[in-house]
């Protein structure tokens, strides 16, 4: 059912090193370092359709099942504290720059200014530096925080007899290296995948788990009330396949995802569906007959 434990990532085991020291040639790091196909899985097959899967995942005889884990990837975390590195230097460069500017010029007050006007000129400049240097720190926080959002491992708990739904737990990435990593639970209907099928779904049908994706490297994860997502990594290992967080975190019934469609296939059949609607409309126009409510309310331009 679930991996053994020698298979699982173990937490707080990252050093620094872990994260900026990546393995040389950097293609190396393109690769999911885990053997992912060694990893056990119930998947569907003629013996097990996924019906069947989704029930043994809701009605699991032990009390938690991993649904995920991922290996850390180098890469990411060069790219993040290069960013927050190249842009604290930009930042502190403009900021020394501007207060000084700021400074110079109410010392020799060019313009002649009464000294009331020049010190509300020189604190209205520095107030302007400030907001500006705002930017490159947003910047800066959101680039060392990344790792913190990066799920490592994500537990699924059934309904039991103390708890009225399912439950997520997930490990994320501590701020700091060698620290323990932060473990979140929330009920299951606290997550979702995002609204949009053709965009956020998890199942692609190609890959060894239905998750690879040319265009999307990530899953993300939207807590209830939190704009900010839980980002998970496609290349990393699933329980089942795919559809089976598009149940979860999709809120798809059992039998439309068991239809295997992708998110590019949602996409192409609503094209299809807008452009036969558009060519019926043009019909109905032409022919001087009225049209529906449907097609009257519909925007077919968006």
């Amino acid at each position: 059912m679930s991996p053994d434990r020698d298979e699982i990532v173990e937490q707080g085991h990252d050093t620094l090193a872990d994260r900026v020291v990546p393995q040389w040639p950097l293609s190396k790091e393109s690769f999911p370092t885990l053997q992912l196909h060694l990893i056990r899985t119930p998947r569907v097959s003629k013996n097990l359709t996924f019906r069947q899967l989704m029930t043994l995942l809701e009605k699991s005889p032990v009390p938690e099942v991993l649904l995920y884990q991922a290996e850390p990837h180098r890469l990411l975390f060069i790219i993040c504290y290069s960013f927050a590195f190249v842009f604290t230097v930009y930042g502190i460069m403009f900021l020394d720059w501007a207060l000084e500017e700021s400074w110079l010029i109410y010392k020799e007050n060019y313009d002649d200014l009464p000294t009331v006007h020049n010190l509300a000129f020189m604190l209205a400049r520095g107030l302007s530096a400030l907001a500006i240097f705002a930017v490159p720190t947003l910047i800066v926080v959101t680039a060392l925080m990344f790792p913190t959002r990066l799920i490592r491992r994500l537990y699924f708990y059934p309904v039991t007899t103390t708890s009225k739904e399912p439950l997520i737990r997930f490990v994320v990435y501590p701020l700091i290296p060698r620290t323990s990593s932060p473990v979140i639970t929330l009920p299951l209907s606290q997550l979702d995948r995002g609204k949009n099928w053709g965009k956020t779904k998890v199942w692609t049908a190609d890959g060894l788990y239905g998750t690879a994706s040319r265009s999307q490297f990530f899953v993300f994860l939207f807590e209830k009330g939190s704009r900010i997502p839980w980002i998970v990594d496609r290349q990393g290992w699933f329980w089942g396949d795919g559809r089976v967080w598009d149940v979860l975190f999709g809120k798809e019934s059992v039998a439309e995802a068991e239809k295997g469609l992708s998110g590019d296939d949602y996409i192409r059949m609503e094209q299809e569906r807008r452009k036969f609607i558009k060519a019926e409309k043009k019909k109905l126009l032409k022919a001087g007959k009225p049209l529906p409510p449907e097609m009257v309310e519909e925007d077919l331009d968006r």
